[in-house]
């Protein structure tokens, strides 16, 4: 159930869910890996996680690498699904050099600040060079000490532009 959502950057951010929020098979299925992986620790690292446990939903993947101070915004990886939606490549660049990226960096940055995962649907896909209406992510925090987070895991749906609206509050239910 969710329990808590803020509006950052014109879209509202669930920070307080479940993984039975998510409306796609492969956000729910990180997303309890990161439970899993996490143990009682706040965050779990990069290194916790191996390819192999999500195949599937790797082409929907986006690493993105946290630098701070001033707070910024790396793409360290980002999966054939989605790096085949933008006109280049933006292995490595800063979210701030990309266009509208000061919003994905409002966003990531709501997931930096509360240590813990992060999920929005029915995000404008505006970025895309195909006929695609929106997308829903989960942005999951990573910590390499433990304690600061230094990376962003983010998997994305894709929603075609044929695929209705959500309706009411409630997350849609969709495939991935």
């Amino acid at each position: 159930m969710i329990r808590r959502s803020v509006e950052v950057a014109g879209g509202i951010i669930h920070t307080d869910f479940d993984a039975e929020d998510l409306p796609w098979a492969g956000g729910a299925h990180v997303f309890r890996l990161w439970c899993e992986r996490r143990g009682d620790r706040d965050m779990p690292s990069r290194a916790d996680f191996s390819p192999h446990d999500m195949v599937p939903y790797l082409p929907f993947v986006v690493l993105v690498d946290v630098l701070h101070d001033p707070l910024r915004f790396r793409n360290r990886l980002v999966g054939t699904a989605l790096a085949e939606l933008l006109p280049n490549d933006p292995t490595g660049i800063f979210m701030d050099e990309l266009p509208n990226g000061e919003v994905t960096a409002a966003r990531l940055a709501l997931t930096v600040n509360e240590r813990h995962p992060t999920f929005s649907t029915d995000l404008p896909l505006d970025w895309a060079n195909r006929d695609y209406r929106s997308f829903d992510a989960i942005g999951m925090p990573l910590s390499s000490d433990g304690q600061t987070v230094d990376m962003i895991m983010t998997v994305m749906s894709l929603r075609p532009a044929t695929q209705a609206a959500p309706r009411g509050k409630g997350p849609v239910r969709h495939k991935s």
